[in-house]
């Protein structure tokens, strides 16, 4: 999905600590995706392994790594301007997110460790699996890289699978204070 839209999950997980985040209509996206459950049942794993892709940034980072391919060869590797753009990837991803929960969460005192992992994993392993990535700059074998790049995507997937399980709970676990009587 967006930076934007796990931004303002976070920003519903932060309101409701004590409360299971409920669907996308409950974080405040409008209007809710076609075939999303409007029950205010929790959101599917898939779904938030679908926020956690940093789509605005990839959007940037997809051709610019496009722009560099056909000036790489075995003399001149272009490692650095590879970094460069791998670094611009994931170093944007989390600035945007956190300039757009500050945005939708100005007094929020949590700081969103869950979906900032979450969306860190994502953006290196996307990052990482892209032809012409800096990972395919090291590995100098095909078919290693290929295997490489697989992999890199399997541990990011399940790593990103127990973070949505996490993001799937409240925020703050543990009973809620008692209201006071007063």
């Amino acid at each position: 999905m967006s930076v934007h839209t796990l931004a303002g999950f976070a920003a519903a997980r932060t309101a409701t600590p004590y409360e299971v985040p409920m669907t996308q209509e409950a974080s405040g996206e409008s209007p809710p995706a076609p075939g999303v459950k409007q029950t205010g049942e929790p959101p599917t794993t898939g779904a938030l392994l679908a926020k956690l892709v940093p789509t605005e940034v990839l959007a940037v980072y997809t051709p610019l790594v496009g722009a560099i391919s056909p000036f790489v060869t075995e003399d001149n590797p272009m490692m650095f301007e590879r970094w460069a753009a791998f670094g611009l990837l994931v170093g944007g991803s989390v600035a945007w997110f956190l300039a757009s929960y500050r945005i939708k969460a100005p007094e929020a005192t949590r700081f969103p460790l869950t979906e900032l992992l979450g969306l860190f994993t994502a953006a290196t392993a996307l990052g990482l699996v892209m032809p012409e990535s800096p990972f395919y700059g090291i590995v100098e074998q095909p078919e290693r890289a290929a295997f490489g790049a697989a992999f890199v995507g399997a541990v990011g997937l399940l790593v990103n699978s127990m973070i949505a399980l996490r993001m799937k709970m409240p925020s703050v676990i543990g009973p809620a204070p008692a209201a006071a009587a007063g």
